[in-house]
């Protein structure tokens, strides 16, 4: 039995619904996290799994000259101390120390998935490793909101 509008007596045609249009448009969707799946794993392993090789030199992590090593210093602070960071390190500009201009949410990000990944207390390596990994897989997560971007423009 059709509804029927009490105005004409014709079918209700609002209660219809395209079903081959919802089916495509799922589809699509589909379609368009897989890819994005896709870039996402690919970007992983270009900016973590190939270079990965070369990430230790004799069982010693190889961080870049400076930044990264005074970061990771930051980091293993952070840990001890967690969730406090120094904000003035004596170390920088000896004898004198400076204030540190930057923010602490990447240090204290490290510093938090490497207890994590410690279960509570990590070691150095632990702590290495996930320094080492944080950027190249944050890195590869930008790929996700830059899609809901670009699909949002």
């Amino acid at each position: 039995m059709k509804h029927k509008n009490k105005i004409n007596n014709k079918p209700n045609k609002e209660q219809k619904k395209p079903e081959q249009h919802t089916t495509s448009v799922r589809t699509l969707n589909i379609i368009s996290y897989a890819i994005l799946l896709g870039i996402f794993l690919l970007s992983i392993y270009i900016r973590a799994i190939r270079p990965f090789k070369n990430a230790f030199i004799n069982n010693i992590p190889a961080f870049a000259i400076d930044d990264a090593v005074m970061h990771m210093r930051l980091v293993e602070n952070t840990i001890k101390f967690f969730p406090q960071r120094i904000f003035f390190d004596a170390y920088t500009r000896y004898p004198f120390g400076t204030h540190l201009h930057w923010g602490p949410l990447t240090d204290q990000l490290i510093a938090f998935f490497a207890i994590v990944a410690g279960l509570g207390n990590p070691s150095q390596d632990t702590i290495n490793l996930v320094g080492m990994l944080f950027p190249a897989v944050f890195g590869a997560l930008t790929v996700i909101p830059v899609f809901f971007i670009g699909k949002y423009l």
